[in-house]
């Protein structure tokens, strides 16, 4: 059987996945229909939450790899008008649908391939999101004893990327050494203080004054190659003669070394008790998410990076791009397991996380191929 056999199936699967989008933690559909597929091409199958973990072995080789795709959508109305566009308020514009349907298009021609070792496929629920403890799908597998009982030797994964958003976007794959993309931590500050009228101040206890203090301050920490936004500002006063007694500010961050998450994290904490000790206020800082940054292993690289090059042509590849400030939570799986991270290039879609976003069916067999090279590659028989 030839890969190109089966793009017609898989770009239609990719079709449904993408008309029927879920939101993470509740792929419900998507990762039943997945695990039928994966149970019919011969692989054994755990759920964990709406994640899957599918596994086969051949031969009598140690050896181990493990290959993910993410299947959550966002919560947007799209606005294309294909024979297969999402029904409802959500879709696919990440192209999680397509990592999915490439990753099982490589799933159906490995399962008929001869290789020698233990094949390991994760379709990953909640990229986009957290669950109430703050933890992504990729943070909930990686702390799951079944995942720690893999022992993978590698993980690779990769992420579509339009042409517009890769700081050089002529090439077609792009596998850097070190830092692929930042990490990010979100932050609900909370300033609890004693309204009143606004005639009045002298009486109160204002946390917005607090807040204002809180937000000159935090843009004041200096720390290279990181970027501190705060990106929302609320009070419980809804009119001009009253004086809040709580306000709220959200802050994103982004970090290139995953050393400087915990910098930063000390000096908000720091800033915050100062202020809360001078204004006689309480402040809260609620984490609400904590992404690592995306790290590849050079050894990883390398070997994928040689692998891509035979896929997709030397002169289409490079290793020679910028990082980008995006997060992604594959790489709590880098923490754990030695791999790399990729993007190919999805051409000239709009931008991901935008309502006129799609996949490109034409990379659905290049990413498939890349995920089957690695494989056969690696477990060599």
């Amino acid at each position: 059987m030839k890969i190109e056999d089966l793009t017609k199936e898989f770009i239609q699967i990719r079709h449904f996945l993408h008309e029927n989008a879920e939101l993470g933690f509740k792929e419900f559909k998507t990762s039943a229909f997945i695990k039928e597929k994966l149970i019919e091409y011969g692989f054994s199958v755990i759920n964990v939450g709406t994640s899957l973990i599918a596994s086969m072995k051949k031969n009598t080789s140690t050896k181990k790899i493990a290959l993910r795709a993410d299947m959550d959508a966002l919560l947007i109305k799209e606005k294309n008008t294909f024979s297969y566009s999402a029904k409802g308020d959500v879709m696919h514009a990440c192209g999680h649908d397509g990592h999915s349907a490439s990753l099982l298009m490589a799933a159906k021609y490995l399962a008929q391939s001869n290789f020698d070792g233990t094949l390991i496929l994760i379709f990953q629920a909640a990229e986009e999101c957290v669950d109430e403890n703050g933890l992504s799908g990729a943070q909930n597998l990686v702390n799951s004893k079944i995942y720690q009982d893999l022992n993978a030797d590698f993980i690779f994964g990769y992420h579509n990327m339009p042409s517009m958003q890769m700081p050089n976007n002529k090439e077609l794959f792009f596998l850097k050494k070190g830092v692929m993309m930042a990490g990010c931590l979100s932050y609900e500050c909370e300033f609890i203080g004693v309204g009143g009228h606004s005639s009045q101040p002298n009486l109160c206890k204002n946390p917005i004054n607090s807040l204002a203090k809180f937000i000159s301050k935090i843009n004041e920490i200096k720390l290279k190659n990181s970027v501190l936004s705060v990106v929302g500002v609320s009070s419980d006063s809804k009119a001009y003669n009253i004086i809040s007694s709580s306000a709220s500010c959200k802050i994103s961050i982004r970090i290139l070394n995953n050393d400087d998450a915990l910098i930063l994290q000390d000096s908000l904490k720091q800033i915050a008790k100062t202020l809360q000790d001078e204004d006689e206020i309480t402040i809260k800082l609620n984490c609400i998410e904590n992404i690592p940054a995306t790290v590849n292993c050079d050894k990883a690289q390398e070997f994928a990076f040689n692998v891509a090059c035979e896929i997709f042509g030397k002169d289409k590849c490079t290793q020679n791009h910028e990082h980008l400030m995006g997060s992604e939570d594959f790489s709590s799986f880098l923490l754990k397991t030695s791999g790399a991270y990729a993007f190919i290039n999805n051409s000239n879609s709009a931008n991901l996380h935008t309502s006129k976003y799609d996949y490109n069916d034409d990379i659905l067999e290049l990413a498939a191929k890349y995920y089957i090279s690695l494989v056969l590659k690696y477990l060599k028989p």
